[in-house]
């Protein structure tokens, strides 16, 4: 079986399923045992994949830090005007004494809720969009309990934000 992600190397079963790299690490005696024609040929791909450059766990996790960033960064920049951020305001600290310490920042919106609407049923409010949602709750785990409140005002719907 030809093909595999790294040119010039080739896939070749083991015959368990497993890659001998994983049964060595089992500390089984010889991984070679398994398949030796296997392990020759993957312990070039298995080196490209762990690179032997790292000095032990804090290498890889400066590695996975850096890249991760690197990740945030690029989805701020590719989709980022999608997800405006939220200035708090007095108003907003009034309401929510918990966002004290955040007065005056923009914070990023760390999850939205998408809701169907339909036109309200009630012919007095036809025009209104009506947002089809079962549970306002956004945390049940004691202590931090949260859920959103619907508002009507002016012709429509907002949603406020309650703890407790």
């Amino acid at each position: 079986m030809s093909g595999g992600a790294v040119r010039g190397t080739r896939v070749v079963s083991t015959g368990t399923d497993e890659h001998p790299a994983w049964i060595a690490r089992r500390g089984e005696p010889n991984a070679d045992d398994h398949a030796p024609e296997a392990t020759q040929r993957l312990t070039p791909h298995s080196s490209l994949l762990f690179p032997r450059s790292y000095k032990g766990a804090q290498g890889l996790a400066e590695d996975v830090r850096y890249y991760g960033q690197w990740m945030r960064d690029e989805a701020e920049k590719r989709i980022g005007h999608l997800y405006p951020k939220v200035e708090i305001t007095a108003d907003i600290v009034n309401a929510r004494p918990d966002l004290k310490p955040y007065a005056g920042r923009k914070l990023t919106v760390i999850a939205w809720l998408w809701a169907r609407t339909v036109k309200s049923p009630n012919p007095a409010f036809a025009q209104v969009d009506v947002p089809l949602v079962s549970p306002f709750m956004l945390s049940t785990k004691a202590g931090k309990e949260a859920y959103v409140e619907p508002v009507i005002e002016n012709g429509g719907y907002r949603f406020t934000v309650k703890v407790g």
